[in-house]
């Protein structure tokens, strides 16, 4: 993406505050941004989401289910007070995964006490600048979010993002097959002898041979299917599936599956091979 990373190794799983505070030596701006990388949330003005006064701006949306969120309670157009997923109804405005902070945070963290989880609350150290008198600026954003915390999570968030931001872009090859809609076929990818039908996403390498594509699938790299039938799944990379019909399917990176017959719903993990 022509972007430099670094990567801080947290270790232990011990809260996002701490995943935070892990990164106090690489930060060289006052202000900075903290995404969680499971969390979509299709929001355009990080740039004023930046530009807040006080010592933190977070992100916030109204749901259905806060007891399964850390939630804000706004009072007089004010952060008062914050709870991570709260036993009694305080709040319908979640925490969307999205925050801005000062170094100050830094401050707060180091003084944090573990959660009843055993974790270092996010939660818990904007609460911190909020006990201090410090001001903590919010967003309520409207519309579509997604915490991409099951399978059928991941499946919705594919389809949404494919519906939204896919493009018909053929760099790939193709015999003898077609391609209906907003299909991206990456560079080296092959389609042969096959039908795509987007919104679809056919990854560098890939090679799609005697086979269905159906809307709102997503193929990674290098993978090869062959004679199946695959819609509305997302296949991550060096996957090779052949003579198998899914859908509402994921299929994690270096599987295999092969020789079904029928439509069928997997959820696989990593390093896989599965028979049916």
């Amino acid at each position: 993406f022509g972007v430099n990373i670094t990567y801080i190794y947290q270790g232990k799983a011990r809260g996002l505050a701490d995943a935070v505070y892990r990164v106090k030596d690489v930060i060289t701006e006052d202000k900075f941004l903290v995404y969680l990388g499971d969390n979509i949330v299709p929001y355009d003005d990080f740039s004023s989401f930046l530009s807040f006064k006080g010592s933190a701006s977070i992100l916030l949306a109204k749901v259905d289910n806060p007891n399964s969120f850390g939630v804000a309670v706004i009072k007089d157009g004010k952060v008062v007070k914050l709870v991570e997923k709260p036993k009694e109804t305080i709040s319908d405005l979640a925490l969307v995964g999205v925050y801005a902070f000062t170094k100050e945070i830094f401050e707060v963290i180091e003084n944090l006490k573990p959660s009843w989880r055993g974790e270092l609350e996010i939660t818990d150290a904007i609460q911190g600048l909020i006990d201090k008198g410090r001001e903590v600026q919010y967003k309520i954003i409207e519309g579509w979010w997604k915490d991409t915390g099951t399978p059928k999570d991941i499946l919705e968030a594919n389809s949404f993002l494919l519906d939204k931001y896919a493009e018909r872009k053929i760099k790939g090859e193709v015999k003898g097959s077609s391609i209906d809609g907003r299909v991206f076929i990456e560079e080296s990818a092959l389609v042969e002898n096959s039908t795509i039908r987007g919104p679809a996403f056919i990854g560098k390498g890939s090679k799609i041979i005697n086979s269905y594509i159906g809307p709102f699938t997503s193929i990674g790299d290098n993978c090869v299917i062959e004679n199946s039938e695959i819609e509305y799944s997302v296949i991550l990379d060096n996957v090779r599936i052949e003579g198998v019909s899914m859908m509402d399917s994921l299929i994690g990176n270096n599987s295999n599956v092969i020789r079904g017959k029928k439509w069928t719903k997997l959820i696989i993990g990593e390093n896989s091979r599965v028979e049916v």
